[in-house]
């Protein structure tokens, strides 16, 4: 094979359109953690106020992040390989062009890969900052934890109804360990600093991890119903079958597999709606983090802070713009895409408050994720 045509397969295993949302959500978590150890990063534009303390580029602070960045966004693609693995007997049957079931790669090299992509991500979220590397225990537990619930995922979601719910599990977790990742520093140990000064500080984290994981599961329940069963019936005696019948119960007449077709969003009923209404909360931390920045003297004058709420206004509306935007005629599978890549615009708007910086990332890997869905499958 090709080496345009092998990296192509590797593009098409790890879905590119997705990653720009983790690497959003971790973007939100390692600024929430970053701000709760009572700072915020040495980065320009990390901050709203003119006369914030230090606005040059720290390389301390950008190493930091890009490590968390890529070790959340491994954690991601190891689920995302392991998930084309485990499904490799239904991706035969029903996708055969998928990378492994076409043999465009081989599963011992897909399963290898997801390995050692696990192990870089343990490594970079673990490693501290300054001095030999380690293993911070609380990262330690939140990496093993989440990698648990990916691989449950990737085994149950075809098997238990249930299982829907992980993946907004593994987003909430996903952001809880991007701040655990970054609140360890030099001064405080490798341990110290994920011990609450206060409860607030836990809140500052936990808010907003807990917003992407109801608006990830919101859009995870209708998904989950995007592809409706074609009622069936024997073409010999015209007895009506079971969706999963290969033969007619009536006159042993082999059938064909049962067919199927995609939702539009008319037959979603108010199913639309009430994802994007699960999104509204991320409002809430953004106008609580403007209310505590202050208390890390962050205040800002009074034409500083109308730029800032005036920002949070347009990240929110962008959001809204983009997540509404649908007729009764959208396939399902397109609504499900725009709405998982509108995960960067609910992060932008909760980051808005603290500094262009953040609200420019989150905005920039919503382009990214956007371009990259015109030329690959996210699903």
């Amino acid at each position: 094979m090709a080496g345009s045509s092998r990296a192509r397969a590797w593009l098409e295993l790890v879905r590119p359109p997705n990653l720009p949302t983790i690497a959003s959500n971790a973007v939100l978590g390692a600024w929430l953690g970053t701000m709760a150890q009572g700072r915020v990063p040495n980065l320009p534009g990390a901050s709203w106020a003119s006369d914030a303390s230090d606005p040059r580029l720290e390389v301390a602070d950008l190493g930091l992040f890009a490590r968390v960045v890529v070790g959340i966004c491994g954690l991601y693609v190891f689920g995302l390989i392991l998930n084309d693995v485990f499904d490799l007997a239904v991706d035969r049957r029903e996708r055969p062009d998928r990378p492994l079931p076409s043999g465009r790669i081989r599963v011992g090299s897909a399963v290898l890969v997801a390995v050692l992509v696990w192990m870089g991500s343990l490594w970079l979220l673990g490693g501290s900052g300054s001095g030999p590397a380690f293993i911070d225990p609380a990262v330690l537990t939140l990496t093993a934890t989440l990698t648990a619930l990916i691989v449950a995922y990737d085994l149950l979601h075809t098997r238990v109804s249930w299982a829907v719910g992980l993946p907004a599990l593994c987003r909430g977790l996903a952001i809880v360990l991007a701040a655990a990742a970054t609140m360890p520093n030099a001064e405080s140990g490798p341990t110290a600093a994920w011990i609450p000064r206060e409860g607030l500080d836990l809140a500052v984290v936990l808010v907003p991890a807990g917003v992407v994981a109801v608006f990830v599961f919101a859009v995870s329940v209708v998904a989950r119903g995007e592809v409706a069963a074609v009622r069936r019936a024997c073409p010999a005696c015209g007895q009506e079958l079971l969706e999963d019948a290969a033969r007619c119960p009536e006159c042993g007449r082999a059938v064909s597999m049962p067919a199927s077709r995609i939702r539009t969003a008319s037959e979603l009923g108010r199913g639309p709606w009430w994802v994007v209404a699960s999104g509204v909360p991320c409002l809430l931390p953004a106008l609580g983090f403007g209310a505590l920045l202050p208390t890390l003297g962050l205040g800002v004058s009074v034409e500083e802070q109308g730029l800032r709420d005036a920002a949070t206004v347009a990240a929110f509306g962008g959001w809204v713009f983009v997540v509404a935007k649908w007729s009764g005629r959208t396939p399902v599978p397109r609504l499900v895409g725009r709405w998982l890549g509108s995960l960067c615009l609910i992060d932008a708007v909760m980051l808005a408050p603290l500094g262009p910086l953040p609200l420019a990332i989150c905005v920039l890997l919503y382009g990214a994720g956007w371009m990259l869905a015109r030329r690959f499958a996210g699903s």
